[in-house]
């Protein structure tokens, strides 16, 4: 039955303790590539047929319902963390890199930098106390850090990051959309749920990074099935 071999693809995936979260669209071409999807005489979604398996829970991204994870029954915490873990990356990919670059760069211990919202976000790094602009605290930059791609960052330095940023944006009542690199482009978790993205399947690449977006291979049934999602 195909419920027994989606139990064993999950518990396969996960019995590698590195293992990532498995989503649904992996799971569908690993049943693809070994001939168990499409199921004969079967008209159910693979996304039903998961729902109905025993063994296994799926998980969704309420941000962006195209990113569905697949995970053992009981061990729903790593889909939550793997989703709080994306909702961070995705945050700190969309912070204007002036603002990353203040709270990572390299300056003299006895110097500080600045923050400069407007006309254009910029830092500054000074000696004194730059007017109109706001500091960033010593104790939230993280100097050295190498924030070139947040795909490579370690989640230790994610979560750190995250937090840094938010904790100063709430310290100094900065609203987060005026640190975003490019203010009039629509939330990145917001935009997979309005008229933009009006499937399954656009959401999916909605979601993903740009390169891994372009590199990403989606069996045709399984395109199919995430085009009908509405």
């Amino acid at each position: 039955m195909i419920e027994e071999q989606i139990e064993a693809q999950v518990r396969d995936h996960y019995s590698n303790a590195d293992a990532k979260v498995l989503l649904l669209s992996q799971l569908g071409k690993k049943l693809k590539d070994e001939g168990h999807w499409p199921p004969q005489n079967d008209s159910r979604t693979l996304t039903e047929i998961v729902e109905e398996t025993a063994g296994v829970s799926l998980v969704r991204d309420e941000n962006a319902k195209a990113f569905i994870a697949i995970v053992l029954a009981g061990s729903e915490q790593i889909a939550n963390d793997a989703i709080e873990e994306r909702h961070k990356r995705i945050f700190l990919r969309d912070v204007s890199r002036a603002l990353l670059a203040a709270f990572t760069i390299e300056v003299d211990p006895k110097k500080n930098v600045y923050v400069h919202l407007k006309p254009k976000l910029k830092f500054s790094v000074d000696a004194q106390e730059v007017p109109d602009a706001i500091l960033v605290d010593a104790k939230l930059r993280t100097p050295g850090l190498d924030v070139s791609d947040i795909r490579d960052l370690a989640l230790d330095d994610v979560t750190r990051l995250d937090s840094n940023i938010r904790t100063w944006c709430n310290r100094h009542d900065v609203d987060f959309r005026a640190i975003t690199w490019k203010q009039d482009r629509p939330d990145t978790l917001a935009e997979t749920e309005d008229s933009q993205a009006s499937n399954g399947l656009e959401r999916l690449y909605a979601v993903q990074d740009p390169g891994l977006a372009k590199r990403l291979v989606i069996p045709f049934d399984i395109a199919i099935e995430l085009s009908r999602m509405k």
